[in-house]
């Protein structure tokens, strides 16, 4: 029922592993060799001859009571993206995707399972942002996106 990241994220030509100075822990993207560990964020850039697209990252662990399930906690997510103005949210199995109107950025919020703990489900959160606009306005989305789940609380 949950997957996790298995295998390292490819490259794609003309993109690049590497870490955004100055935006918390400094981690590895698994794609550059190295391992995932704590949290932090990061980006991919690719800078094609006819434009450009960046996409930023930041990751940390969440865990949810063993009684709740991660579908809910997509199905909060989104409504409070929706809420927010965002556009074409998508809840889907696995992810909420969504972008605002007027951004040339898109969003993406995903769990991946780690195991169970004492009384919860563990997770990797991952939040991901991609586009056209600046680096400052991709970082300002993943922190509101990051405010939006911190304010989820389960009952």
């Amino acid at each position: 029922m949950y997957g996790g990241l298995a295998a390292a994220v490819p490259l794609l030509p003309g993109m690049r592993p590497a870490t955004k100075p100055g935006n918390g822990t400094p981690g590895i993207h698994p794609a550059a060799g190295g391992h995932v560990s704590g949290g932090g964020n990061h980006f991919l850039q690719q800078r094609p001859a006819t434009g450009s697209a960046e996409l930023y990252w930041a990751w940390q662990p969440y865990a949810i009571p063993v009684d709740d399930s991660v579908g809910e906690l997509y199905e909060s997510i989104a409504g409070e993206l929706r809420g927010q103005g965002w556009a074409g949210v998508q809840q889907q199995q696995y992810d909420v995707v969504g972008y605002k109107p007027g951004i040339d950025l898109f969003a993406v919020v995903t769990f991946l399972y780690n195991g169970d703990g004492n009384g919860t489900h563990n997770f990797w959160q991952v939040i991901a942002v991609g586009g056209d606009d600046s680096a400052d306005r991709a970082q300002q989305e993943i922190q509101e996106i990051q405010a939006i789940i911190d304010s989820i609380k389960f009952l």
